[in-house]
């Protein structure tokens, strides 16, 4: 099955997160201009979970220079050929990954909860 190519698919991210930037700047806006309250504890959320996406974007930016989202590649990276040390890199920088997807997926799971709480208080 034939997918998008990586510079399509970090095309595609950088464009979603400049949606998601301006619908956060308008969230702020929102509440801190015209609600004339401060921010919230799901605010700090949606920060947080904003620039993990962002870090997880230059991590995807640097796996694509890295040759990683070829088109003969897999997950696993069976077909991946690359010099010994360029390979070490490679799953040093997958090792990371994890960092930012898991931090944005709890960050975002406890704005969810926080909005929750504040709907059924």
């Amino acid at each position: 099955m034939a997918g998008i190519s990586g510079g399509a698919l970090i095309a595609v991210e950088w464009a979603l997160i400049g949606i998601a930037f301006c619908l956060i700047i308008a969230r702020l806006n929102l509440r801190l201009n015209h609600l004339g309250g401060g921010l919230l504890l799901s605010d700090g959320f949606i920060l947080a979970a904003f620039a993990s996406g962002i870090a997880l974007n230059a991590v995807d930016i640097t796996l694509y220079l890295h040759g990683v989202y070829k088109a003969n590649v897999d997950f696993e990276l069976s077909q991946y050929t690359a010099p010994a040390d360029k390979l070490v890199e490679t799953y040093k920088i997958f090792y990371f990954l994890y960092i930012p997807f898991y931090t944005q997926q709890y960050f975002n799971k406890g704005r969810l909860t926080r909005i929750a709480l504040r709907v059924v208080a």
